[in-house]
């Protein structure tokens, strides 16, 4: 299971709500896909589908088995990409966030793809 963090951007075609209300966001995405190239191009790819727009790659990007997660929503995450494939955990911010963690307005919910979010 790859864990990779992008940062994003509202599209203003794709999701216009979220372009008036937020700066932008990291995007969690709990990838299960065996080939870390792949998990990426799928993470942006999910990105997009849900009316944002990828930007950058933002951490280093972590391969966990299921014994790494540390907490009861980690669990909740593996589980959900190992079932749907994919699990999106967005961390948004509003604007003129300095994009540190202390700044992000931490509104974060899990989008499993297999419904209409």
């Amino acid at each position: 299971m790859w864990v990779i963090n992008i940062e994003s951007f509202p599209d203003p075609k794709g999701k216009p709500e979220d372009f008036k209300e937020f700066g932008g966001a990291i995007v969690n995405c709990w990838i299960n896909f065996a080939i870390e190239d792949g998990a990426v191009e799928l993470s942006k790819f999910y990105i997009k589908q849900n009316g944002w727009i990828p930007h950058e790659v933002v951490d280093e990007n972590v391969w966990l088995n299921e014994d790494d997660c540390e907490s009861d929503e980690q669990k909740q995450y593996f589980s959900e990409a190992e079932e749907y494939g994919a699990t999106l955990v967005w961390h948004r911010y509003p604007f003129d966030s300095e994009e540190t963690d202390e700044d992000f307005e931490d509104v974060t919910d899990s989008r499993l793809l297999n419904s209409n979010n």
